[in-house]
């Protein structure tokens, strides 16, 4: 019998490419029902594996797929394009495109407002569940499923027509957004290495590659994007055990990152010049100095400080002060560093955040207030579901306790 983690690891890489190819096939308008299908696909799967997993369980969900979609649209037109077109991969030579990035595109119809834009992406281009999307867009998951409502609503009533073309430089603004915000959920630390989604960076990147290969689309921004990815990529193996349990920067051995890869990214960031910077350019910018860094304890970060400063001023965000926040403790400004957690406190998400109880912990541990910073730590275990982190939060407490 399939495991839970095996089929959720599969819907996450191939929900957005399966919805997408449908939509190629039977048009937007019916995005309902290529969800629908698609979930039907899944169900079966976790029925008919009940001994074991079919040899090539990604072709065996595709052709299933295909078979419920001809079966439903037995007697429509669209079911001759469904037999041609269910699923094409990007190919190197950009004359086909695959159906996830197609869908990327789409997201850019003018009808569609900047947020509603983003949300639809999200969901079905990047294959987010709705309470991730909430997550990352610190919304309510009621409130994402009542956009993404509307928005069929409007692709119905208004009978809007999608021809997905190459972005152009208006659309490639929430284009760029969308690869960040896929990058990011796949990369972070808090899903632990047994179930990050690397395919989802992996996406991101591929698409981002895309953008860059046509001249006209290739701009700063992208680049600079780009060499964010491949500096925070570079550092992936450092960032576990062989055992799956979570390093933090401070005590990653340097020497496993890839050296290549920081030199390729770096190459992007220069060629990134631009008189206007970019959160992008910013964030790629610190990633360069932790990646250029001799050492956690060499690291420049009074520049850090200031960078994140500029970002704050650009994208104001409590993920981009609490940030703030760290880099100034590590920077030694504990005084600071405490009044931007606090600031951040009354933020009811920030507060329900597992990072930000761990660095308020890690700050009163430096100030040597011992026992109320065991107290965050064993908050921040409360708010993580995710073993690599509880166990590491608990060392903190260990080392907490055994210095109290």
């Amino acid at each position: 019998m399939p495991s839970v983690t095996s089929l959720d690891h599969l819907y996450k890489n191939l929900f957005a490419k399966m919805v997408g190819g449908l939509v190629r096939s039977i048009g937007i308008k019916n995005i309902n029902t290529a969800e629908d299908i698609v979930q039907e696909t899944f169900l079966a799967a976790q029925l008919q594996w009940t001994k074991a997993m079919p040899e090539n369980p990604k072709a065996w969900l595709f052709k299933v797929c295909k078979n419920i979609a001809l079966r439903h649209f037995k007697n429509e037109p669209v079911n001759s394009n469904i037999e041609e077109a269910f699923y094409i991969p990007i190919e190197t030579n950009n004359t086909q495109v695959d159906p996830a990035f197609e869908m990327l595109l789409t997201c850019a119809h003018p009808r569609f407002s900047p947020k509603q834009q983003v949300i639809f992406a999200l969901r079905y281009s990047a294959g987010f569940k709705v309470d991730q999307i909430a997550s990352i867009l610190l919304s309510k998951p009621e409130a994402i499923t009542k956009t993404l409502q509307r928005i069929k609503l409007l692709i119905k009533t208004e009978n809007l027509v999608f021809s997905p073309e190459q972005p152009t430089a208006t659309s490639q603004t929430i284009l760029l957004n969308i690869l960040y915000l896929m990058f990011s959920e796949g990369y972070k630390t808090s899903c632990g290495k047994s179930i990050l989604n690397t395919s989802l960076c992996e996406d991101a990147l591929s698409f981002t590659q895309v953008i860059l290969k046509n001249p006209t689309l290739s701009t700063p921004d992208a680049k600079a994007l780009y060499a964010l990815m491949l500096f925070n990529l570079s550092r992936f193996e450092a960032r576990f055990t062989k055992e799956g349990d979570l390093i933090d920067l401070e005590h990653q051995n340097r020497a496993t990152w890839n050296s290549e890869m920081i030199k390729v990214a770096s190459h992007y960031l220069y060629e990134a010049k631009a008189k206007q910077l970019s959160k992008y350019h910013i964030e790629a910018t610190i990633a360069y100095l932790h990646c250029t860094a001799d050492s956690f304890a060499k690291t420049d970060w009074g520049k850090i400080v200031s960078l994140y400063q500029q970002l704050h001023l650009i994208n104001e965000s409590p993920f981009i002060q609490l940030n703030l926040a760290i880099s100034k403790f590590y920077a030694g400004h504990l005084s600071e560093a405490l009044l931007e957690m606090n600031d951040l406190g009354t933020n009811t998400f920030i507060h329900n955040y597992h990072i930000y109880h761990v660095t308020l912990g890690k700050i009163l541990d430096k100030k040597n207030e011992r026992p109320l910073a065991i107290q965050h730590y064993q908050k921040a275990i409360t708010l993580t579901g995710h073993q690599p982190e509880k166990k590491y939060i608990q060392n903190l407490i260990d080392k907490a306790s055994y210095s109290n």
